[in-house]
Protein backbone atom coordinates (compact mmCIF):
# COMPACT_ATOMS: atom_id res chain seq x y z
CA UNK A 1 0.00 0.00 0.00
CA UNK A 2 1.39 3.36 -1.04
CA UNK A 3 0.19 6.04 1.37
CA UNK A 4 0.18 9.76 0.77
CA UNK A 5 2.53 11.81 2.89
CA UNK A 6 0.64 13.68 5.57
CA UNK A 7 2.61 16.63 6.92
CA UNK A 8 2.06 19.08 9.76
CA UNK A 9 4.22 22.16 10.21
CA UNK A 10 4.75 23.46 13.74
CA UNK A 11 4.90 27.22 14.28
CA UNK A 12 8.08 29.14 14.94
CA UNK A 13 8.37 29.56 18.73
CA UNK A 14 7.73 33.05 20.12
CA UNK A 15 10.83 35.20 20.34
CA UNK A 16 11.94 35.55 23.93
CA UNK A 17 12.32 39.32 24.08
CA UNK A 18 11.56 40.98 27.38
CA UNK A 19 10.35 44.62 27.40
CA UNK A 20 13.29 46.95 26.85
CA UNK A 21 14.74 48.62 29.90
CA UNK A 22 17.15 51.51 30.23
CA UNK A 23 20.72 50.61 31.24
CA UNK A 24 21.80 51.38 34.79
CA UNK A 25 24.26 54.05 33.76
CA UNK A 26 21.38 56.09 32.29
CA UNK A 27 20.43 57.25 35.79
CA UNK A 28 23.57 59.39 36.10
CA UNK A 29 23.10 61.25 32.81
CA UNK A 30 20.79 64.01 34.22
CA UNK A 31 23.35 64.80 36.92
CA UNK A 32 26.21 64.98 34.43
CA UNK A 33 24.24 67.28 32.14
CA UNK A 34 23.29 69.49 35.09
CA UNK A 35 26.95 69.90 36.06
CA UNK A 36 27.85 70.79 32.49
CA UNK A 37 25.03 73.36 32.31
CA UNK A 38 26.05 74.87 35.67
CA UNK A 39 29.63 75.30 34.56
CA UNK A 40 28.76 76.76 31.17
CA UNK A 41 25.61 78.83 31.78
CA UNK A 42 24.80 79.22 35.44
CA UNK A 43 22.33 78.02 38.01
CA UNK A 44 18.98 78.46 36.21
CA UNK A 45 19.83 76.44 33.08
CA UNK A 46 21.29 73.75 35.28
CA UNK A 47 18.07 73.54 37.27
CA UNK A 48 16.05 73.35 34.06
CA UNK A 49 18.25 70.57 32.71
CA UNK A 50 17.99 68.73 35.99
CA UNK A 51 14.21 68.93 35.85
CA UNK A 52 13.53 68.27 32.17
CA UNK A 53 16.06 65.57 31.29
CA UNK A 54 14.85 62.99 33.85
CA UNK A 55 11.26 63.47 32.69
CA UNK A 56 12.26 62.90 29.06
CA UNK A 57 14.33 59.91 30.03
CA UNK A 58 11.52 58.34 32.03
CA UNK A 59 9.09 58.91 29.14
CA UNK A 60 11.47 57.27 26.68
CA UNK A 61 11.95 54.29 29.00
CA UNK A 62 8.21 53.85 29.50
CA UNK A 63 7.65 54.00 25.75
CA UNK A 64 10.34 51.39 25.12
CA UNK A 65 8.77 49.07 27.69
CA UNK A 66 5.31 49.54 26.20
CA UNK A 67 6.55 48.79 22.68
CA UNK A 68 8.42 45.72 23.94
CA UNK A 69 5.34 44.42 25.78
CA UNK A 70 3.15 44.87 22.72
CA UNK A 71 5.68 43.07 20.53
CA UNK A 72 5.82 40.20 23.01
CA UNK A 73 2.03 40.01 23.13
CA UNK A 74 1.80 39.92 19.35
CA UNK A 75 4.37 37.12 19.25
CA UNK A 76 2.44 35.07 21.81
CA UNK A 77 -0.84 35.62 19.95
CA UNK A 78 0.80 34.61 16.69
CA UNK A 79 2.23 31.44 18.27
CA UNK A 80 -1.10 30.47 19.86
CA UNK A 81 -2.96 30.93 16.58
CA UNK A 82 -0.45 28.98 14.50
CA UNK A 83 -0.22 26.19 17.11
CA UNK A 84 -4.02 25.82 17.08
CA UNK A 85 -3.89 25.53 13.29
CA UNK A 86 -1.16 22.88 13.51
CA UNK A 87 -3.19 20.85 16.03
CA UNK A 88 -6.26 21.05 13.77
CA UNK A 89 -4.13 19.95 10.81
CA UNK A 90 -2.82 16.97 12.82
CA UNK A 91 -6.36 15.90 13.69
CA UNK A 92 -7.38 16.17 10.03
CA UNK A 93 -4.33 14.20 8.84
CA UNK A 94 -4.85 11.39 11.33
CA UNK A 95 -8.56 11.19 10.50
CA UNK A 96 -7.65 10.77 6.81
CA UNK A 97 -4.95 8.25 7.70
CA UNK A 98 -7.37 6.22 9.81
CA UNK A 99 -9.96 6.27 7.01
CA UNK A 100 -7.42 4.98 4.48
CA UNK A 101 -6.23 2.22 6.81
CA UNK A 102 -9.83 1.20 7.46
CA UNK A 103 -10.37 0.82 3.71
CA UNK A 104 -7.25 -1.33 3.24
CA UNK A 105 -7.55 -3.34 6.46
CA UNK A 106 -11.29 -3.72 7.24
CA UNK A 107 -12.61 -5.19 10.45
CA UNK A 108 -13.65 -8.82 10.60
CA UNK A 109 -17.29 -7.75 10.58
CA UNK A 110 -16.93 -5.54 7.48
CA UNK A 111 -18.57 -6.64 4.24
CA UNK A 112 -15.25 -6.81 2.38
CA UNK A 113 -13.33 -8.70 5.05
CA UNK A 114 -14.32 -12.22 4.05
CA UNK A 115 -11.31 -13.97 2.50
CA UNK A 116 -9.27 -10.77 2.46
CA UNK A 117 -6.34 -12.12 4.50
CA UNK A 118 -5.89 -14.89 1.94
CA UNK A 119 -5.22 -12.30 -0.76
CA UNK A 120 -3.37 -9.60 1.23
CA UNK A 121 -1.36 -11.91 3.49
CA UNK A 122 -2.41 -9.79 6.49
CA UNK A 123 -4.75 -10.77 9.33
CA UNK A 124 -6.45 -7.88 11.12
CA UNK A 125 -6.73 -8.71 14.82
CA UNK A 126 -8.74 -5.59 15.65
CA UNK A 127 -8.28 -1.93 16.36
CA UNK A 128 -5.77 -0.33 18.72
CA UNK A 129 -2.92 2.14 18.97
CA UNK A 130 -0.54 1.92 16.02
CA UNK A 131 2.32 4.00 14.63
CA UNK A 132 1.22 7.04 12.67
CA UNK A 133 2.81 8.06 9.36
CA UNK A 134 2.17 11.79 9.85
CA UNK A 135 5.37 13.79 9.40
CA UNK A 136 5.89 16.81 11.67
CA UNK A 137 8.12 19.64 10.47
CA UNK A 138 9.40 22.60 12.44
CA UNK A 139 11.94 23.33 15.14
CA UNK A 140 11.31 23.16 18.86
CA UNK A 141 11.55 26.18 21.11
CA UNK A 142 14.81 26.58 22.99
CA UNK A 143 14.34 29.55 25.32
CA UNK A 144 10.67 29.27 26.30
CA UNK A 145 10.05 26.01 28.25
CA UNK A 146 6.27 26.36 27.96
CA UNK A 147 6.43 26.60 24.19
CA UNK A 148 8.88 23.69 24.11
CA UNK A 149 6.53 21.47 26.13
CA UNK A 150 3.54 22.29 23.92
CA UNK A 151 5.42 21.65 20.68
CA UNK A 152 6.73 18.35 22.02
CA UNK A 153 3.20 17.34 23.01
CA UNK A 154 2.05 17.79 19.41
CA UNK A 155 4.99 15.70 18.20
CA UNK A 156 4.10 12.93 20.66
CA UNK A 157 0.48 12.88 19.49
CA UNK A 158 1.67 12.63 15.89
CA UNK A 159 3.70 9.49 16.61
CA UNK A 160 0.72 7.21 17.27
CA UNK A 161 -2.73 6.68 15.81
CA UNK A 162 -5.62 5.52 17.98
CA UNK A 163 -8.13 3.00 16.58
CA UNK A 164 -5.78 1.88 13.82
CA UNK A 165 -5.65 -1.71 12.54
CA UNK A 166 -3.45 -4.10 14.53
CA UNK A 167 -2.25 -6.67 12.02
CA UNK A 168 -0.11 -9.81 11.84
CA UNK A 169 0.90 -12.12 9.04
CA UNK A 170 -1.99 -14.27 7.81
CA UNK A 171 0.11 -17.35 8.58
CA UNK A 172 0.38 -16.47 12.28
CA UNK A 173 -1.32 -18.98 14.62
CA UNK A 174 -3.76 -17.20 16.95
CA UNK A 175 -5.25 -18.38 20.23
CA UNK A 176 -8.38 -16.63 21.50
CA UNK A 177 -9.05 -17.09 25.22
CA UNK A 178 -12.35 -16.09 26.77
CA UNK A 179 -15.82 -17.11 27.85
CA UNK A 180 -17.88 -19.23 25.48
CA UNK A 181 -19.81 -17.36 22.84
CA UNK A 182 -17.81 -14.14 23.26
CA UNK A 183 -14.44 -15.72 22.40
CA UNK A 184 -15.92 -17.92 19.68
CA UNK A 185 -17.51 -14.87 18.05
CA UNK A 186 -14.13 -13.11 17.89
CA UNK A 187 -12.44 -16.24 16.50
CA UNK A 188 -15.19 -16.59 13.88
CA UNK A 189 -14.37 -13.13 12.60
CA UNK A 190 -10.66 -13.93 12.31
CA UNK A 191 -11.37 -17.18 10.48
CA UNK A 192 -13.69 -15.28 8.15
CA UNK A 193 -10.74 -13.23 6.95
CA UNK A 194 -8.71 -16.41 6.29
CA UNK A 195 -11.20 -18.10 4.01
CA UNK A 196 -9.86 -19.23 0.67
CA UNK A 197 -6.27 -19.50 1.87
CA UNK A 198 -4.00 -22.52 1.71
CA UNK A 199 -4.25 -23.19 5.46
CA UNK A 200 -7.36 -24.29 7.31
CA UNK A 201 -8.73 -21.23 9.21
CA UNK A 202 -9.80 -23.48 12.10
CA UNK A 203 -6.22 -24.70 12.55
CA UNK A 204 -4.79 -21.17 12.52
CA UNK A 205 -7.33 -19.64 14.91
CA UNK A 206 -8.18 -21.70 17.98
CA UNK A 207 -10.44 -20.94 20.94
CA UNK A 208 -10.31 -21.92 24.61
CA UNK A 209 -12.05 -20.68 27.74
CA UNK A 210 -9.03 -21.08 29.99
CA UNK A 211 -5.31 -20.63 29.54
CA UNK A 212 -3.95 -24.02 28.46
CA UNK A 213 -1.00 -25.61 30.25
CA UNK A 214 1.51 -25.89 28.80
CA UNK A 215 0.98 -22.87 26.57
CA UNK A 216 0.63 -23.87 22.92
CA UNK A 217 3.17 -22.59 20.35
CA UNK A 218 1.14 -19.75 18.87
CA UNK A 219 2.15 -16.38 17.48
CA UNK A 220 -0.55 -14.30 19.15
CA UNK A 221 -2.70 -14.74 22.25
CA UNK A 222 -5.88 -12.65 22.55
CA UNK A 223 -7.75 -12.56 25.85
CA UNK A 224 -11.40 -11.54 25.59
CA UNK A 225 -13.19 -10.59 28.80
CA UNK A 226 -16.90 -11.12 29.55
CA UNK A 227 -17.65 -7.43 28.92
CA UNK A 228 -16.25 -7.68 25.39
CA UNK A 229 -13.00 -5.81 26.01
CA UNK A 230 -9.87 -7.56 24.85
CA UNK A 231 -6.07 -7.44 24.91
CA UNK A 232 -3.18 -9.05 23.10
CA UNK A 233 -1.25 -10.69 25.94
CA UNK A 234 1.48 -12.47 24.00
CA UNK A 235 3.22 -11.91 20.67
CA UNK A 236 5.75 -14.41 19.34
CA UNK A 237 6.12 -15.86 22.82
CA UNK A 238 6.78 -12.47 24.45
CA UNK A 239 4.31 -11.28 27.07
CA UNK A 240 2.63 -7.94 26.40
CA UNK A 241 -0.56 -6.06 27.19
CA UNK A 242 -1.98 -4.25 24.16
CA UNK A 243 -5.56 -3.03 24.31
CA UNK A 244 -7.56 -4.38 21.37
CA UNK A 245 -10.97 -3.40 20.04
CA UNK A 246 -12.22 -6.67 18.53
CA UNK A 247 -15.08 -7.41 16.15
CA UNK A 248 -17.79 -9.92 16.84
CA UNK A 249 -19.21 -12.11 14.06
CA UNK A 250 -22.26 -14.31 14.23
CA UNK A 251 -21.40 -17.95 14.84
CA UNK A 252 -23.85 -18.78 12.05
CA UNK A 253 -21.27 -17.32 9.68
CA UNK A 254 -19.17 -20.45 10.21
CA UNK A 255 -22.03 -22.89 9.75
Amino acid sequence: MTSPTWRVTLPVPPTDRAPQRLPGWAAVIPGVLSVVALVMSGVVPALLVAAVVPALWVTQGATAQLVGSRRQRRELDRFESELASAEAALLSCQTAERRELEAHFPRSSAAGASGRAATTGVLVLGRGRVASSVVVDGAEAQADPRATDRLRAVRRRAQTLDHGPLCVSASTPVLVIGPGVVARSVAAGLRRQLRGGTADPASLVRVTETVPRPAPPVGVVIVVRPDGTASVTSRDGVACDVALDVSFVSLADEA
